[in-house]
């Protein structure tokens, strides 16, 4: 099984290769640093090894090399952050579904009777409501759990560096959510044998959802996959570890 898996990676691998997008990253990452995207800097590595050439005419000419790319990338990723990740707002948000039954009960007149005990339970429209106004209740303290998660895993830090690679080579990779183990540690103030007091360390570990930035060189998509990765059978990522790891 194991090698049937290396197998897979390597075949993975190979085709992203062969595919002609590291090709384009490779370009865009040579422009955006001011370089040749050809690759050759054999005439830069003369002059600064042997001085610079004189034409056949005599005079000496300075060549300069403005990077035009990269502000034009900065600029942009800086724009695309402000439309699509505001400071003082959020850029998505959580309501109750549109009930157009309850909208119409909060306008009728009349009573609602339990059919279980024939008692009167309350007035129609008050009960309807009471149920919207339960289910704004609802959707609001999702939407603030939810941003707290997304606060607590620095969900706008991990965008904005995708969105920085997506300007700079064209692709950009956002993983999650997925969980991940957080420890708490809380000082607790707690009486000691002799009377004392003493502040004692707990810790508390925990499973929250999260989501990360993915370098594009460490992820190898399944080739059959074609333009949609979720029709593939898997993707393979490559991650740096330590060496106690």
């Amino acid at each position: 099984i194991y090698t049937g898996v290396v197998k897979q990676r390597d075949k993975w691998v190979a085709h992203r290769a062969q595919s002609g997008v590291e090709h384009r990253w490779r370009v865009a990452q040579r422009l955006y640093e001011g370089k040749d995207p050809d690759g050759d800097d054999t005439s830069l590595a003369a002059v600064l090894k042997n001085g610079p050439t004189i034409p056949a005419s005599g005079a000496q000419r300075s060549r300069v090399t403005i990077n035009v790319v990269a502000p034009k990338v900065e600029a942009s990723t800086a724009r695309m952050c402000e439309i699509l990740l505001p400071v003082d707002d959020k850029n998505w948000g959580f309501r109750p579904r549109t009930d157009h039954e309850l909208a119409k009960d909060a306008q009728r007149e009349g009573t609602l009777i339990d059919p279980a005990t024939g008692q009167e339970v309350g007035k129609l429209s008050e009960i309807a409501k009471a149920v919207r106004k339960a289910n704004q209740d609802r959707a609001a303290a999702l939407e603030n759990k939810v941003d707290d998660a997304l606060t607590e895993c620095n969900f706008n830090g991990a965008e904005r560096r995708m969105i920085e690679d997506a300007c700079r080579l064209g692709t950009g990779i956002l993983k999650g959510p997925r969980p991940f183990n957080r420890c708490d540690c809380k000082y607790e103030h707690q009486a000691t044998e002799d009377g004392g007091m003493a502040f004692v360390e707990s810790q508390e570990e925990r499973t929250e959802p999260g989501s990360e930035r993915i370098d594009p060189w460490n992820v190898f998509p399944d080739p059959a996959c074609g333009n949609d990765h979720q029709r593939g059978a898997g993707i393979w990522e490559m991650r740096d570890i330590t060496r106690r790891e």
